[in-house]
């Protein structure tokens, strides 16, 4: 083979989500429980590889410790106790998560989703529990347009943003096609920002009329000196900063939808709903929504050119085909031989098991082993695929904007999650669940894979 491998429930009405709930098996995995696991259990391995945990931000000092909590008192969320924590790129802690055993903690429901920016230390930095698929590129437009103000604000105090949809509340799934943009409002903890507003306007007042005469301005131009500093001259003032890639998003809301708009070639917009319950409520006739586990998923992806699998593609990424062959191998090695160093194998022996297990490997790996040896000899394969093989070769329409491709990455690891790599790389939270479940061999084998060919998105 080519590839070396070198939510507590919370009561919700029949259409109402006044806040997400967990599953009973939640697909999200329990951060509040695992991130304890990285340092004791299953997720040692993956933290000591850089695979889990990376990328947080320690707080470990009592000013940074306290204007957290200053920020969490103002958004009206109670402080947390712990000294010691670490923080994301939107001030989401698995710490406090687990402290508080709510992991949407940083919310009020669903529709008013809220960040806290400490430190400028944030910028890039991961986001391990998105509400939202567009939170990270939310966060980075923000640092990359108001830096300059964040070092300067974080030197004195803390920042909170309220991610503002004009929607207190999402009553059904089909309130999701009223988000067409986001406003950031920004807010601090000791309010610099107006107060840097309100001390402009008194000096533009003082210098540009008569009003130099008057005792009460000037006293009030001292009283904001005295409690703010000179604020004239810093670069303090984030304005309320519009988000309008919004078209096309995943949402944790209602147990988890995706929604297309603007980019399909038939419908105006496309619900895709992790809740098959869900889909009771609209009919199986409801033009436009579905379950992810539909069958007809995959062929309505491509026939709305949201997806492909044209086989071009794997010219340009051969591996690809290898580590889904890597990856099918060791599901069926893993249940015969539990034990048994998969991430040790040389070639020899893995032809050996191949042969052997050749009776309970599904007829996609040798598809694919046929597929790899005809693309490296420069074939383009023309033959028709099953439903399986389109399922594991789709891909996101590469035309599409990048934000498009990665929630279509999403839910294309979510429908069918063989290639490991890729799901690591595109949806973390059903790669750690599955994780957990498998045999502590089968763990080895997949850290050893990420190590070699995973490439982190952080720093795009």
């Amino acid at each position: 083979m080519a590839v070396t491998t070198d939510k507590s429930e919370r009561p919700r009405s029949e259409t109402s989500e006044s806040e997400p709930r967990e599953r009973e098996t939640p697909k999200l995995f329990n951060e509040y429980e695992i991130h304890l696991r990285g340092k004791y259990g299953t997720m040692k391995t993956l933290r000591q590889e850089g695979l889990f945990g990376e990328g947080l931000v320690s707080i470990n000092t009592p000013l940074l410790v306290n204007r957290y909590n200053a920020c969490l008192e103002d958004i009206g969320i109670e402080p947390t106790r712990l000294r010691f924590f670490s923080i994301d790129g939107i001030g989401w802690s698995p710490e406090v998560a687990a402290e508080k055993r709510d992991n949407f903690y940083l919310s009020h429901g669903g529709a008013n989703q809220f960040a806290i920016i400490l430190t400028p230390k944030q910028y890039k930095k991961p986001v391990y529990f998105p509400f939202y698929s567009f939170t990270r590129n939310l966060m980075k437009k923000i640092f990359d347009e108001y830096m300059r103000q964040i070092v300067d604000i974080t030197g004195q105090t803390a920042i909170w943003l309220d991610i503002d949809q004009e929607l207190s509340h999402y009553l059904n799934p089909l309130d999701l096609l009223m988000v067409d943009s986001i406003v950031v409002h920004v807010f601090t903890v000791n309010d610099i920002i107006q107060a840097a507003e309100k001390q402009r306007e008194l000096t533009r007042r003082f210098m540009s009329t008569d009003d130099w005469f008057d005792s009460e301005l000037r006293g009030q131009i001292i009283e904001s000196a005295k409690a703010h500093g000179d604020l004239r001259f810093r670069s303090v003032v984030i304005p309320d900063i519009p988000f309008n890639d919004t078209r096309c998003f995943y949402t944790m809301a209602f147990d988890g939808i995706y929604l297309f708009r603007d980019v399909l070639q038939h419908e105006k917009s496309m619900l895709i709903l992790e809740n098959e319950e869900l889909i009771k409520e609209f009919g199986e006739d409801m033009g436009g929504i579905f379950s992810v586990s539909a069958s007809v998923l995959p062929t309505r992806l491509i026939f709305e050119g949201l997806a492909r699998f044209d086989m071009r593609y794997y010219h340009k990424n051969p591996d690809a085909l290898d580590i889904k062959r890597e990856c099918m191998f060791v599901d069926i090695l893993s249940e015969h031989y539990p034990e048994l160093r998969y991430d040790k194998l040389n070639m020899g022996q893995k032809k050996k098991f191949v042969r052997q297990l050749k009776h309970y490997l599904p007829k996609e790996f040798f598809e694919l082993e046929r597929l790899a040896r005809q693309i490296r000899s420069g074939q383009v394969p023309r033959e028709n695929l099953s439903y399986k093989m389109i399922k594991i070769l789709m891909y996101p329409n590469p035309d599409l904007p990048l934000s498009v491709q990665d929630v279509l990455w999403q839910l294309i690891t979510e429908t069918e999650p063989l290639d490991i790599v890729s799901l690591y790389t595109y949806n973390k939270s059903r790669f750690f669940s599955l994780y957990e479940e498998w045999p502590r061999t089968k763990r080895n084998w997949a850290v050893e894979l990420l190590r070699c060919h995973y490439v982190p998105r952080m720093s795009e």
